[in-house]
């Protein structure tokens, strides 16, 4: 993918994304959901790889949590990383339900 096929494909899934995370927890502002949004969006904006092989996947994949982490430890550094990438990785888990839920990767692509 491109730049500007990233770009595209981010505002494409973002108005459904929004909703689904508002079902997922409720009560926040929509600040809040957009902001989930873009943490979900975190292995697609540093490491597209990885990205596409988390959402391509039938099973969960626990090495994407491990390679969030590292992610995190190169632009933040390992003290600041006090969850191991678990809150973008359950953002990211949300993520790949919604695209299951609207026929996956393919109807994106």
């Amino acid at each position: 993918m491109t730049k500007e096929e990233i770009r595209k494909y981010k505002q494409a899934i973002k108005p459904g994304m929004m909703r689904y995370m508002e079902k997922k927890d409720p009560g926040k502002s929509e600040s809040t959901y957009s902001t989930y949004v873009s943490d979900s969006n975190y292995l697609l904006n540093n490491d597209l790889d990885a990205y596409l092989d988390f959402m391509k996947a039938d099973k969960p994949m626990p090495q994407a949590q491990d390679r969030i982490r590292e992610l995190l430890i190169e632009h933040r550094g390992a003290e600041k990383v006090t969850d191991g990438g678990a809150y973008y990785y359950e953002k990211l888990c949300w993520h790949k339900e919604y695209i299951d839920s609207t026929g996956g990767m393919k109807a994106w692509m």
